[in-house]
């Protein structure tokens, strides 16, 4: 799965490039982040350009459509929850996709999921973000802001998109659930699915991304592997646009070292201890 954004007077842009890779897009407030993830599953249109996913055009596609191939968590959880329980949260994807237009002017239908694979996919699904099963007959809506999350991330994996596109999935969220998303994250990217993040929280974009988009007023302002993103030459036009270098990168180069992540800085730190000691 490809996904890239082209405009007729400059060179395409491309953010996912294969499967199996986390790509993050990062910028200050107003810098287009969102809009860009709206118009990725077609919620927006692009006044310019063109928005391709897998090659082809999102324009005269319904947001439906794109979705059976990418699917989307918006920042505020609540703007996607329904249902009264979070089993029927989770199934309803599945249950709007249960039939399809067959035969002579689509009046016939035929089903393409049958009641063992749903409840067989809404387990995985839940499993794979950390649901327990207890929670499945409770009321979304009346759960902790982390569990909501889970809720609609699970829910946008139930039809198994080849993409998947997190706004902001751990703003709010406590530890449990911010290493729940992390997890998730890692797991989709061993199952060869693609990830989109788009987040102001860079510990947590260097933690999972593979590579980076910065955008700065609408424009992709630099793109790349994240440790080339947040390399050293880079971290005071970041800071001046609001995006401060992670926090282990920080404490890092005080010491002496070079580490973006806190697993890097152990890995990198504790020999030293050794060595010292």
């Amino acid at each position: 799965m490809r996904i890239r954004f082209e405009r007729s007077c400059r060179r395409g842009r491309g953010v996912l490039r294969s499967g199996g890779e986390v790509h993050a897009i990062i910028g200050g407030n107003g810098a287009g982040k969102t809009t860009f993830s709206k118009l990725l599953v077609g919620l927006f249109k692009p006044d310019d350009g063109t928005m391709l996913v897998d090659g082809k055009s999102t324009d005269g596609r319904t947001a439906r459509d794109i979705a059976e191939s990418v699917g989307i968590t918006l920042q505020n959880p609540d703007e996607q929850l329904s249902e009264q329980t979070v089993e029927k949260e989770i199934r309803f994807p599945l249950e709007k996709r249960r039939y399809e237009r067959t035969g002579f002017l689509g009046l016939s239908k035929r089903e393409r999921y049958d009641e063992a694979f749903i409840e067989e996919r809404v387990a995985e699904v839940c499993d794979l973000v950390g649901l327990s099963e207890d929670i499945m007959q409770e009321d979304p809506m009346f759960l902790p802001r982390g569990v909501r999350r889970q809720v609609t991330v699970a829910t946008a994996l139930a039809p198994d998109p080849d993409v998947l596109v997190l706004d902001e999935p751990v703003a709010g969220v406590d530890g449990t659930a911010r290493r729940h998303m992390t997890r998730a994250i890692e797991r989709l990217r061993q199952q060869g699915k693609g990830v989109v993040v788009i987040d102001h929280d860079m510990d947590f974009v260097c933690e999972v991304a593979d590579t980076v988009t910065v955008l700065h007023e609408g424009q992709v302002a630099m793109q790349g592997p994240t440790h080339e993103v947040f390399g050293p030459d880079n971290w005071e036009w970041l800071s001046s646009h609001h995006m401060r270098p992670p926090r282990a990168a920080r404490l890092a180069r005080r010491v002496g070292i070079e580490a973006l992540t806190a697993d890097e800085f152990v890995a990198a730190f504790v020999p030293q201890l050794e060595v010292s000691g």
